[in-house]
């Protein structure tokens, strides 16, 4: 088996598992919705499932790849979080996100769900970068000497 096939395997296996979760957690609000006695639409619950997923993958992308540079997780793990903290922590429940921050406004369906909105142009944007920084992931993966 080559690296490439090894790390696309592990990169397709994460994949879909974060699929099953975005569908998993999103689908489970319309069914508490009713257990409370409101709704919540199952369109709505799939939109939100797509946003979270595809705009989530940008964040699977980054991660595998500074976990391929430090050839550690646990730094990966730090990293995207310092990240995530320094970039998402100022605007949490006290403003909209900046212009300038459009994956939290992708991931969260800000555009689907104040505008009705669905952000393709973003999705694309997203699903790319995590597709080129797996692919720089690849290729240092299979340069690495071990």
């Amino acid at each position: 088996m080559t690296r490439r096939k090894l790390v696309a395997v592990g990169a397709a296996t994460i994949v879909l598992e974060l699929i099953v979760l975005g569908l998993g957690v999103s689908l489970l609000l319309p069914v508490f919705s009713r257990l409370i006695g409101q709704s919540y639409p199952l369109t709505d619950a799939l939109v939100h499932a797509l946003l979270m997923t595809m705009g989530g993958l940008v964040f699977f992308g980054f991660a595998f790849l500074v976990s391929t540079i430090f050839n550690n997780w646990w730094q990966a793990v730090f990293i995207g979080e310092g990240l995530h903290v320094a970039l998402c922590a100022p605007y949490m429940g006290t403003a909209p996100f900046p212009r300038w921050n459009l994956v939290y406004q992708l991931v969260s369906g800000e555009s689907y769900f104040r505008h009705g909105e669905i952000p393709w142009s973003g999705l694309l944007v997203s699903v790319a970068l995590a597709a080129v920084m797996f692919y720089i992931s690849v290729c240092i993966f299979e340069r690495q000497d071990f």
